[in-house]
């Protein structure tokens, strides 16, 4: 989804979602590689090169402070966005 986000040049929308896909892992404790990791790199980067740095770091301390629910909630709307 964030890919897809990213595509259509929707970085703010990316970097929640990436946010919120690395905060949600970490809160269950689970590990899950993206299917393609070097892909995963590249949009990483691309977020960060259309953003900055300080706008990812914001979007990823914000998915740390929301809810678990909200976290799924916030994935849930971007897909159907």
């Amino acid at each position: 989804m964030a890919g897809v986000a990213a595509a259509d040049t929707r970085w703010d929308d990316a970097a929640q979602l990436c946010a919120a896909r690395e905060a949600l892992l970490t809160r269950i404790s689970a590990e899950l590689a993206p299917l393609d990791p070097a892909g995963y790199r590249r949009l990483l980067e691309s977020i960060d090169g259309a953003l900055g740095a300080e706008a990812v770091t914001a979007a990823r301390w914000a998915a740390d402070q929301m809810p678990l629910a909200a976290l799924v909630t916030t994935a849930r709307d971007q897909a159907q966005a």
